[in-house]
């Protein structure tokens, strides 16, 4: 069964979205639900972006929701969901449906945003997703986007307070200095 599961992986990198869905359900169809083991996380974000893909943002937000709900308990990567989070934005866009960004971020904003440190790195993403929101004249969305920003300031406060929980390491020197 497992093997339905990796095919539908495989079609999705071949960009046949419509296929690896239909593997998706046949592999849901035909598991041992309480005995057999998989990437949950993996599933779901998976199949939502084949959804967004296909242009089809309810059922991906309905797969998308159920992979951040249970993001730990599935070990969802952070990338993983940003990258989820693009694809429903860029979809939403593609299909000049600003209400369905607003939506998914007010329903599921406390899943998206991660501590400031943890975010910075996708900061790029966002800024260009509210650009792109600007540009279709999407103000609500792109303002909501724009607010998913970590501050430099935030994720540097961050990392000082997780140097300072570490403590000293003994034989580790620091060599970065700030200037301010």
């Amino acid at each position: 069964k497992r093997a339905l599961f990796q095919w539908a992986k495989a079609e999705t990198g071949r960009e046949d979205w419509q296929k690896a869905l239909d593997l998706f359900k046949k592999f849901l169809a035909e598991r041992k639900h309480p005995r057999d083991r998989f990437s949950q996380g993996d599933f779901f974000i998976s199949r939502a972006l084949c959804y967004y893909k296909l242009r089809q943002i309810v059922p991906g937000n309905q797969s998308f929701e159920s992979a951040l709900q249970n993001k730990l308990a599935y070990r969802v990567p952070d990338a993983a969901i940003l990258n989820c989070f693009k694809e429903m934005v860029e979809a939403a866009l593609d299909k000049e449906n600003e209400q369905a960004i607003v939506d998914f971020i007010n329903k599921n904003r406390g899943h998206i945003v991660t501590f400031d440190d943890e975010m910075y790195p996708f900061s790029g993403i966002i800024l260009k997703l509210a650009q792109d929101s600007l540009k279709a004249d999407m103000q609500s969305a792109a303002i909501m986007l724009y607010q998913l920003m970590p501050s430099t300031e935030a994720a540097i406060d961050r990392a000082k307070d997780v140097l300072e929980a570490i403590g000293q390491l003994a034989g580790v020197r620091s060599s970065v200095s700030y200037v301010i």
